[in-house]
């Protein structure tokens, strides 16, 4: 075995950028430093914050709650947990076991929804009905919901787990697709409405390889459900793209993170700053949309469902569930 560059202990990652190898302990440290770094370099959390970490149950997501957790002193922020049973089978069953799991041992409060109850219906019973891309439907569901979870509880900023292959998957996407006004979307930071109608979202693992993030839950006995959605298509463009970043990172260690750097600098002499967007009200739910109706009341409607029935009953079962775990 390879010895820790810090001490006499067994290696348990490489990492090639930093030209170290460390042991589980001096790694767990690392990367909680790295976070950190991560959170004060682009100012992502602030004193007296109330954050909603959204958990999926994968490992990215739930090693973000985990150190975030152990780093709240310092960030001096409230956290909360937020998982969504989206019903797709046992993977799903795997996942919320996980989310609850994980939140438990770190002891924050959380809330779980599950759409089945809901919304009266589970993801894939949703596709079936619309002949839609599960992920397109998907991803109307989690924004949405993170979003009204989060204005429900006056939660002051959403954080995601995307970590660097996910924010450089994004870029290259919009790139090669030609969607340039998309390009914001993958920032560290977008800023919310001033009406408090979309809350601020954020990436504390921006700078953050899948690799470090899967170490450090093996390491530290995260629990996390190993399987990929069985609803993801392996024919996807950013399935493809994902194999490219690998092999690039592994063959020019700093080139990723150099990139998004750079592309956050890039996108600062743009005017393309979040008090430009164009956004109504939507006609149904009152919610910041591009579109009225927006697309998640589209897509109650599409499914029989009414919204405003919808939102009420989710506001409702936010309120209990985040009561009964306080």
């Amino acid at each position: 075995m390879v010895s820790c560059s810090l001490c006499d202990s067994n290696a348990v990652i490489t990492l090639k950028y930093a030209r170290m190898r460390l042991c589980a302990s001096h790694f767990t440290r690392f990367l909680k430093r790295r976070v950190l770094r991560t959170v004060k370099r682009y100012g992502l959390i602030n004193s007296g914050d109330k954050v909603l970490i959204a958990v999926s149950g994968g490992k990215d997501s739930s090693v973000l709650a985990h150190i975030l957790s152990s780093l709240s002193s310092e960030l001096k922020a409230d956290l909360i947990g937020f998982h969504i049973n989206l019903g797709i089978y046992e993977y799903s069953l795997k996942a919320e076991k996980s989310a609850r799991a994980l939140l438990d041992n770190i002891k924050i409060p959380y809330i779980i929804l599950n759409l089945k109850d809901t919304l009266g219906m589970t993801l894939p019973e949703m596709v079936r009905k619309l002949r839609r891309p599960p992920c397109a439907v998907c991803g109307i569901l989690k924004r949405y919901l993170m979003n009204l979870t989060a204005v429900t509880i006056n939660a002051t900023k959403v954080a995601t787990g995307h970590v660097l292959e996910d924010v450089m998957q994004f870029i290259l996407k919009e790139f090669l697709t030609s969607n340039f006004d998309r390009l914001t979307k993958m920032r560290p930071l977008i800023e919310g409405t001033p009406d408090g109608k979309l809350v601020t979202k954020i990436k504390p693992l921006y700078e953050i390889r899948e690799k470090e993030t899967l170490t450090y839950a093996i390491v530290n006995n995260i629990p996390f459900v190993h399987e990929r959605c069985p609803l993801v298509d392996d024919s996807m463009m950013i399935l493809q793209i994902k194999k490219f970043i690998v092999e690039l990172e592994y063959n020019h260690p700093s080139l990723c993170i150099s990139f998004v750097r750079h592309y956050n600098k890039f996108l600062k002499k743009l005017p393309l700053d979040d008090s430009l967007r164009d956004y109504i009200e939507c006609n149904i739910c009152s919610m910041p949309s591009s579109s009225s109706p927006c697309s998640f009341c589209r897509l109650l409607l599409s499914l029989g469902i009414s919204p405003k029935d919808a939102i009420e009953k989710i506001k409702e079962h936010v309120k209990s569930k985040l009561k009964n775990t306080s």
